[in-house]
């Protein structure tokens, strides 16, 4: 950890936030409590991803004949369709084979019958009358976003993608130089106000534009308490923490469908997202700066008061002696050796790096991409919209669940490799199925299975990703992996986007993608049980020395480390050899 020197004269305070949790407790009642609180703004934020889905949900719709109906009164399913509108070869909907953009010319204005339109002409139309048995109003209908702009709802969707990519990279300096509760706040009234702003848009312009501030508020929002969470805990929970936040993620996602079974008025769903945002800037008044954060900026009393505090909650006594002193000279030159950063050229440098930073890239670019493709996709899959959309956003609590069990027992590397693999052949499988009478259910079944290996996808990538990487350019490494990750969810809306009329393409794109990854997710080296990389030299030669090592390998090293424990030698496990 970073060191500043506060003190004028030549010694400095220092505080070992580490050693201090360990004494204090690093998950006693006062972090199980804060932890708990902390969570709860991804509720909102998993919320906000997928809003989309339903306040943008394209409602099925025909033109509007004027001769026979009016605008106020009309009805999806009209008695007199055979005759004012031709019949669409396209429609996959045996039930209503109109066509949603043509009518027949009328050539009586005014009159209602079959002598009154000719069936050898056809026009377009400027009004639409929509199907309001999924939702009443949406904003396809209060902008009129059909016959050729229905596109124009996957670009609203990937601008949030573009905001998220732009909240990690402003918050992400605010939280650094001005502290995670200014960013929090920060975050917070942004995600906030631009979420209401965009329930009452007059027009698609502003309601893509706030959905691009809203993607950057709602990423802050998620970011900056997953931060907080973290850094407040011990590390031998660290990992548990930033597995267990998704779930409230995921339990957000999948309320949104579940309020759209009673919310059928998109700006009344938008709303009701938006407004508990603000409940959240309380947090100013009783969540406190991270002790890490403190402590890097120099900050060592506030940071100790905090300690204190913790201290008392969990009921344990503060241990004063640990509170040490440093030279401000050695501290100095701590801080300047830790300032001469790596650029991104060093992860490029040597072959062995080049291709770990290669893949490690193209896996975060899969896992956004496939995570949210498929989540954006729940409401394509042909069964019942709202029983499929809360099951693709509530399988990932198994998912995560499964992954903090497996994850060390297993290993990173066969565990992402696995989900990757679950995700691709879900994936396929599911858009192959599609369509066909009689697998409807398995059509959701391995679309399911492809959530489950991408939601596995998400949690690991984020510890594996940061363990591949030498501490010199670790954040260089994560921020490029970030980067990575927002473009592929950028895209994904589009892509999604394929599936309106079939599953196939989308899902096959999905799932290919997937099953690549899986395989050259093989070709990167094993972390659990290993010494990290520290210098950019030790991660050219790391993971030479192992094969495949998935389980058996796995046990094997654990046994090893048990037994080098009991003999009083070091845990440090050995390398698989191949």
């Amino acid at each position: 950890m970073m060191m500043e020197v506060l003190a004028s004269q030549g010694v400095a305070t220092m505080l070992d936030v580490d050693g201090i949790l360990e004494e204090i407790g690093g998950w006693g009642l006062y972090q199980k409590r804060m932890y708990l609180i902390l969570c709860l703004p991804s509720i909102v934020a998993g919320a906000a991803v997928v809003s989309l889905s339903w306040t943008g949900y394209v409602m099925e719709h025909r033109c509007l004949v004027p001769s026979c109906e009016n605008a106020t009164s009309a009805t999806y399913n009209a008695w007199f369709l055979n005759f004012t509108t031709p019949r669409d070869a396209d429609q996959t909907d045996p039930a209503f084979p109109w066509s949603e953009c043509q009518t027949f010319q009328s050539s009586v204005k005014g009159q209602c019958n079959a002598s009154a339109f000719d069936e050898e002409k056809t026009e377009g139309c400027t009004q639409w009358v929509y199907d309001k048995s999924i939702m009443e109003n949406t904003i396809v209908s209060e902008f009129d976003l059909s016959c050729g702009e229905d596109w124009l709802v996957d670009l609203a969707n990937s601008l949030y993608m573009v905001g998220m990519l732009l909240g990690s990279l402003g918050f992400g300096y605010i939280s650094d130089r001005f502290g995670r509760k200014i960013a929090l706040m920060s975050a917070l009234l942004l995600f906030g106000t631009a979420s209401t702003i965009t329930a009452f848009a007059p027009n698609y312009g502003t309601f893509a534009a706030m959905r691009l501030f809203t993607g950057i508020g709602g990423l802050g929002t998620f970011m900056i308490t997953f931060v907080l969470s973290v850094e407040m805990v011990s590390n031998d929970v660290r990992t548990f923490c930033g597995f267990a936040i998704e779930l409230f993620f995921s339990f957000g996602e999948c309320l949104v469908g579940v309020l759209a079974l009673w919310i059928k008025d998109w700006w009344i769903l938008q709303l009701t997202i938006a407004l508990p945002i603000f409940v959240f800037v309380s947090y100013w008044l009783f969540v406190p700066e991270s002790i890490r954060w403190l402590a890097a900026e120099g900050r060592d009393a506030q940071a100790e008061k905090i300690l204190r505090h913790v201290a008392e909650v969990n009921g344990k006594p503060f241990p004063g002696r640990m509170l040490q002193q440093l030279d401000k000279s050695q501290a100095s030159e701590e801080k300047a050796e830790e300032v001469a950063a790596a650029t991104v050229s060093d992860l490029f440098r040597s072959p062995a790096l080049r291709w770990r930073t290669l893949i490690v890239l193209y896996q975060w670019f899969v896992t956004a991409m496939v995570y949210f493709g498929l989540a954006m996709n729940s409401t394509n899959l042909g069964g019942n919209v709202y029983l499929d959309f809360i099951l693709v956003q509530l399988v990932d609590w198994p998912s995560i669940i499964l992954c903090i069990v497996v994850l060390d027992p297993w290993g990173r590397k066969f565990c992402s490799s696995l989900c990757f693999l679950l995700a691709g052949a879900g994936s396929i499988a599911s858009g192959l199925c599609s369509g066909n009478e009689g697998l409807e259910m398995a059509t959701v079944g391995f679309a399911l299975l492809g959530k489950f290996g991408a939601a596995g996808m998400f949690a690991i990538v984020f510890v594996y990703g940061a363990e591949l990487f030498p501490t010199d350019v670790r954040n260089t490494g994560i921020g490029m992996s970030s980067a990575a990750g927002r473009i592929g969810s950028i895209l994904a809306p589009f892509i999604a986007g394929l599936g309106k009329d079939s599953q196939v393409l989308p899902m096959s794109i999905f799932g290919v993608l997937s099953l690549v990854a899986g395989v050259v997710t093989l070709k990167l080296p094993e972390t659990y049980g290993e010494n990290l990389p520290e210098t950019l030299e030790e991660a050219e030669n790391f993971g030479r020395n192992q094969g495949l090592c998935f389980i058996p390998c796995l046990v094997a090293r654990r046994r090893r480390k048990v037994e080098n424990m009991n003999a009083g030698g070091t845990s440090a496990a050995q390398g698989c050899s191949s």
